[in-house]
């Protein structure tokens, strides 16, 4: 029962995907009971394990979602540069004679 409600925390912590269809957020929205039907009766073990790891996500998104926001630093543009010879000079045809 722990896991379900950790995965239900978990998954209400992050962030809804702006690409994501209505129909497709609420299957997630769903998706922690789903796994607590399969997992029922599996071995401890694993649901220990699943368990321990939804808190330390839980912790570690907490931590992340308390920093703030650093300011973006502006770009410099590549500038172009035209093709040069070998060492840099332009190319330039030999005289005749």
């Amino acid at each position: 029962m722990i896991m379900g409600v950790t995965m239900f925390l978990q998954m209400s912590m992050m962030p809804v995907s702006p690409t994501a269809d209505p129909m497709q957020q609420k299957i997630f929205k769903f998706l922690p009971f789903i796994f607590l039907i399969f997992l029922y009766n599996f071995a401890s073990g694993l649901v220990l394990y699943w368990t321990v790891q939804n808190i330390l996500t839980i912790i570690q998104q907490k931590i992340i979602n308390s920093r703030p926001d650093e300011p973006l630093k502006p770009v410099a543009a590549a500038v172009e540069t035209k093709s040069k010879g070998k060492g840099g000079a332009p190319r330039t045809k030999p005289k005749r004679k």
